[in-house]
């Protein structure tokens, strides 16, 4: 089953979707096949983690475990 449908039969109505490129593409394919509505939001937007960027949490030193919010 493609996404759309999916959502489609999912009674999805509304997309909420960053507004950058690659999502926002991705999120305009997907309602347009489900026939939802959108909003983009740059909140949604990555965040940079700084020295903590693609590392893994069982790499990380006590100190910088610290930082990192679950």
């Amino acid at each position: 089953m493609q996404v759309g449908e999916r959502a489609r039969s999912l009674g999805i109505t509304h997309i909420i979707s960053s507004d950058l490129g690659r999502t926002k593409r991705t999120a305009e394919i997907i309602a347009q096949a489900c026939g939802c509505d959108i909003t983009f939001d740059s909140r949604l937007r990555e965040l940079d983690m700084g020295v903590l960027e693609k590392r893994q949490i069982d790499s990380l030193t006590e100190e910088e475990e610290g930082c990192v919010v679950s």
